[in-house]
């Protein structure tokens, strides 16, 4: 088996168990998320989420990068052998991220009274938003074990910490709602939960990786130079996120301006209902920047090349489709879960899911990640630069304009230079690329299955989640065969993706049934690309 192939079995295993623990954690999440919906008005339901915008931004300057740093060089130092490096790696990195957490979480605390009455324009939040502020501390805890965890590719403990955070948080603050606490149970709910949670994150950290890595090992590099290494590589990624999170909370506020507040609800259970596609892209996401990093390009540009044609094709083989299927079903779906009264949400759940199933065909998921397991995260700075200068004008043009629907219009036009102008950059300084025409194949598939989904359930006079339903087994059918027939997969992709999975139970068993479909309508890879065919 090629190193290719490993590698590729390897994070395949990895992403499955980031798929059950975020489908679990989704699962806990979407109850609550129904119960908090159901219960408040739609106007309260909305208020949760601009009092939450606060400590969100706010979180994202306590990262400086280090997370992916830690991501990165764990991984790295691992695939390498060098060890003796990792303990003084994540001892600096850890203890650098507390630090920071605990002081933007005082300041958030302090500037509570401006951010409610200057920024979101609503004075009555100001006390929301000092409790949500231990969301920061505490959520800096969280996440920078399960950077340890990814690198380590300790997948189980990352997917472990998530399904915690939701059980808590979806546990506590419904409770809270449902004894008439209201919004503020909600956000007090919400905080204590991530307090919990990151407190076990770190304890889980210590328990499975920290206290397993010898000191005598560790005396090679500094703790000082440790910092710098992880600032050299993670502040441009700091940057990216700042500019990233700068323009998605400058979305919000300009919605916060000029849509009403039930509007801001039914956006919010739009977006909030998308986690069904991070079903599919957050594992896919998480398993390749580890997986990138571990790969030499100077010494391994083959298998660098396989490895980065065949991860979009893939990730494209499960989220486009995906995304295209809630598309179609949008309006059962939303009917289904939220009931009646949040009118606008389908419409916003199809344009905003729109977004990912197109550029998901193309790399989305793939590029950045590849960029930044290389360690090129200055190239993805400019990438963040590039949609900044896009849709920033846009959806100060464009939301006045057409309120929410604006918004996300900006948006896709926005993502448009990341996909873009990355795949030119990797193509020119590694002569790597991807296969456009099965991307495209890939997205034809999906819009053929799509909208024959969406005209057939349209005509069935049956409650909504009898649509749904019908519409689920409609589109799975659809694009099952569909996607051999246009030629989106081959034999050879069947075969690799059944060696892949294989190994897994119930879900091998499960995939396989659809394989076996796909096998017997798909062709045979022309006879001068065999050689390449395996991952």
């Amino acid at each position: 088996m090629s190193k290719a192939s490993t590698m590729a079995k390897t994070s395949a295993r990895g992403g499955f168990n980031i798929f059950w623990g975020l489908a679990a954690s989704t699962i806990i999440s979407a109850v609550s998320l129904v119960v908090l919906a159901r219960i408040l008005p739609p106007s309260e339901f909305g208020l949760v989420g601009v009092t939450l915008t606060a400590p969100q931004f706010i979180m994202v300057f306590t990262d400086l990068g280090i997370n992916s740093a830690i991501v990165k060089y764990s991984a790295q130092y691992r695939a390498e052998n060098r060890e003796e490096h990792l303990r003084n790696i994540l001892n600096a990195g850890v203890t650098f991220q507390i630090v920071l957490g605990a002081i933007f979480m005082v300041i958030c605390f302090l500037l509570s009274g401006f951010l409610a009455t200057n920024v979101l324009q609503r004075p009555e939040i100001e006390p929301l938003i000092r409790i949500a502020s231990l969301t920061i501390f505490a959520g800096v805890l969280a996440t920078t074990a399960q950077s340890v965890f990814v690198g380590y590719e300790r997948m189980e403990l990352y997917a472990a910490t998530q399904i915690l955070q939701a059980s808590i948080k979806g546990v506590l603050a419904s409770a809270l709602v449902i004894v008439g606490l209201g919004v503020f149970g909600a956000i007090l709910g919400t905080s204590i939960a991530f307090v919990i949670s990151g407190l076990i994150s770190m304890l889980l950290y210590y328990l499975a990786i920290h206290r397993h890595i010898h000191k005598e090992k560790s005396t090679s590099l500094k703790a000082s130079n440790a910092i710098k290494t992880m600032l050299k590589y993670g502040l441009p990624l700091s940057a990216s996120a700042i500019i990233a999170s700068f323009l998605l909370q400058f979305y919000n506020l300009l919605i916060a301006i000029y849509s009403s507040d039930a509007s801001i609800g039914n956006f919010n259970v739009a977006v909030n209902f998308t986690v069904f596609i991070t079903f599919f892209v957050t594992p896919i996401a998480t398993v390749l920047f580890p997986l990138f990093s571990k790969i030499n390009p100077k010494t391994e540009i083959e298998t660098l090349s396989k490895t980065f044609r065949f991860s979009v094709k893939y990730a494209a083989l499960f989220v486009t489709p995906a995304a295209a299927a809630l598309i179609a079903l949008a309006e059962p779906v939303i009917r289904t879960l939220f009931g009646q009264q949040y009118v606008e949400a389908p419409l916003y759940l199809a344009l905003y899911v729109l977004v990912m199933c197109v550029y998901s065909a193309f790399g989305s998921m793939t590029v950045d990640n590849i960029l930044n397991g290389l360690g090129r995260t200055k190239v993805t700075f400019a990438l963040t630069l590039a949609t900044l200068a896009i849709g920033l004008p846009l959806s100060v043009l464009l939301v006045p304009l057409f309120g929410i629907v604006g918004l996300i219009a900006a948006t896709l036009v926005a993502g448009i230079p990341d996909i873009a102008i990355g795949l030119w950059w990797l193509k020119k300084q590694y002569t790597l690329s991807i296969d456009l025409v099965a991307s495209s194949k890939i997205l034809l598939s999906s819009v053929i299955a799509a909208l024959v989904t969406y005209l057939v359930v349209s005509q069935i006079p049956l409650s909504s989640w009898l649509q749904l339903a019908v519409g689920a087994v409609v589109f799975i059918a659809l694009y099952l065969t569909a996607s051999p027939l246009l030629g989106s997969v081959n034999r050879a992709d069947v075969r690799n993706l059944k060696q892949m999975l294989g190994g897994m139970g119930f879900v091998s068993k499960t995939l396989g049934i659809a394989f076996d479909i796909m096998e017997r309508l798909a062709r045979e890879p022309p006879a001068q690309k065999k050689e390449v065919s395996e991952p």
